[in-house]
C-alpha cells in the first residue's frame, strides 16, 4: 500500500466538496436581486392585507426602527398603509397591493445624518434580510425620530434601493412621495444645492428649455427646476 499516496484521498475529496458546493451556490442556484425571498408569508410575516398572488402583485413589508412601542408601530403602520392607499392612481390599483409587516425590534443599520444630510437611511441589505419571511418588492421602514432629534430639527425621509426609511412625525403622505421614488425612479420635483441626477429620470428633462420628453401629454407645460435648475419638471 502506498501510504504517502493514500493520505491525500481525504484532501481530494474535500477540495472537490469545496468545488461542488461553491459552483452550487453561486452558479445553479443563484437568484437576482428582484427574486422574492419568501413565496408567501411565513412564520414572523405579520399579514395586514393578502390578496394572495404574489408574484403579480406588489408586495410591501413594514419594518420598525428606534421604537420601544410595539402597539405604536402596528398602529403607525396601519396609518400609513391607509393614507397610502387613499392617494391616486395608489387608491385605483388597491386591489393590486399586499402588505406585511414584522412585529420585531431589530438593528437595521439606520444612520440619521452623517453623510446624507440630514436624512435617515437604513441600510438595504440588512432590512432585506431581516425581512425573509414576508414576500417583498419592497421595504417600508417606519423610524420612531423620539429621542434621535427634537421637534425644531428635523429628520428627512429617504429613499434607496427599495427601501423607505420614514419619518413617522411627517404626514403620512410621505409614503406615496418616496415609494414614488422606488417604484417609478421619479425624482424630486424641486431644486436644491448640489443636487444631481445620474441616468435618465420620467419626470425631469433635460432640455430644460422646451421639454420634448412631455410633450405628449396634453396640456403639459415645462418648469425649469427638477432636482437641480439644469432640468425641468412638467
Amino acid at each position: 500500500m502506498n501510504l504517502a499516496k493514500n493520505k491525500w484521498i481525504p484532501l481530494t475529496i474535500l477540495l472537490v466538496l469545496i468545488v461542488f458546493v461553491f459552483v452550487y451556490l453561486f452558479i445553479f442556484n443563484s437568484n437576482d436581486e428582484t427574486e422574492r425571498f419568501a413565496s408567501e408569508p411565513i412564520a414572523g410575516c405579520v399579514v395586514m392585507n393578502d390578496r394572495g398572488h404574489y408574484e403579480d402583485s406588489v408586495d410591501v413589508v413594514f419594518l420598525a426602527e428606534n421604537y420601544n412601542d410595539m402597539g405604536k408601530f402596528v398602529s403607525d403602520s396601519e396609518t400609513f398603509r391607509d393614507g397610502f392607499l387613499d392617494v391616486f392612481p395608489y387608491s385605483e390599483y388597491s386591489e393590486r397591493f399586499n402588505f406585511f409587516r414584522l412585529e420585531s425590534f431589530e438593528n437595521l443599520g439606520c444612520e440619521y445624518d452623517g453623510e446624507y444630510e440630514g436624512a435617515v437611511v437604513c441600510d438595504p441589505a440588512t432590512v432585506k434580510k431581516k425581512s425573509l419571511s414576508c414576500p417583498a418588492d419592497y421595504y417600508i421602514v417606519l423610524v420612531d425620530i423620539n429621542g434621535v432629534r427634537n421637534f425644531f430639527d428635523h429628520l428627512r425621509s429617504s429613499a434607496w434601493r427599495g427601501v423607505a426609511s420614514l419619518n413617522v412625525a411627517d404626514d403620512p403622505l410621505v409614503f406615496p412621495h418616496e415609494f414614488a421614488h422606488l417604484f417609478a425612479d421619479l425624482h424630486d420635483e424641486y431644486a436644491w444645492e448640489g443636487g444631481s441626477i445620474f441616468g435618465e429620470s420620467p419626470n425631469c428633462d433635460d432640455e430644460f428649455a422646451s421639454c420634448p420628453q412631455f410633450e405628449e401629454v396634453r396640456g403639459s407645460e415645462c418648469h425649469i427646476g427638477c432636482v437641480n435648475n439644469r432640468h425641468a419638471r412638467s
